[in-house]
């Protein structure tokens, strides 16, 4: 199988305070969607400026990475 996807935010909610990096996950087996996942990771910040956005949207593609990786060895 393969996967496919759509990322669907990557970027700062201010008003949460946020970091937030989301995607739409689909595994395939020859072309055909076999299972689906939405996966959202939210990483809080102390201030949204420059460099608390850079650290926090990396710490959040990281561990977006890895739950992407742990379900697709789990698929």
């Amino acid at each position: 199988g393969s996967l496919a996807g759509q990322l669907l935010e990557f970027g700062m909610a201010a008003s949460t305070m946020e970091a937030v990096v989301s995607f739409d996950a689909v595994l395939t087996n020859r072309g055909n969607p076999i299972v689906k996942r939405r996966f959202e990771v939210r990483v809080p910040v102390n201030k949204v400026d420059a460099q608390n956005a850079g650290a926090a949207l990396n710490e959040a593609a990281n561990r977006l990475a890895q739950e992407i990786t742990d379900w697709i060895i789990a698929n």
